[in-house]
């Protein structure tokens, strides 16, 4: 009997124990959850910054590229294009479409070989050796 009084005595010190680190644990959860709203208050009062500064940025890189675009696009004879936040996505949309290859292949080669074919058939210049032909 007196190794089982020996065991429970023992077991109920070490349960003691442990309860107390239950309870200085438990006091750490509660002391973060106290912490826990000025942290969410003190990231959540840095959102609209974040925003306007994503926004700016953003503004940015629409500026830069419409500059970018309306010098390749002139200098290819299109119209100069309007990029901001609210448009780019039309915008970039229309261009891509307005660029199709097979589009620009047949805009750029069906005038030239036309008008090679009526040049050709109007002269009367052998092509192979530059001189004169009769007809």
């Amino acid at each position: 009997m007196k190794d089982g009084a020996k065991k429970i005595d023992d077991a109920s010190e070490e349960l003691k124990e442990k309860v107390a680190e239950l309870s200085a644990g438990t006091g750490k959860i509660n002391d973060g959850a106290g912490e826990l709203p000025d942290g969410l208050t003190q990231i959540t009062g840095k959102n609209a910054e974040l925003i306007n500064g994503a926004y700016s940025a953003f503004v940015g890189i629409c500026s830069a590229s419409e500059n970018i675009l309306k010098e390749q696009l002139t200098a290819n004879g299109m119209g100069k294009v309007s990029l901001t936040p609210t448009t780019y996505s039309k915008v970039l949309n229309d261009l891509l479409e307005t660029l199709d290859p097979a589009a620009v292949i047949k805009k750029h080669t069906a005038v030239p070989i036309a008008g090679f074919r009526r040049k050709l058939r109007s002269s009367r210049t052998n092509f192979t050796t530059g001189r004169q032909c009769r007809r």
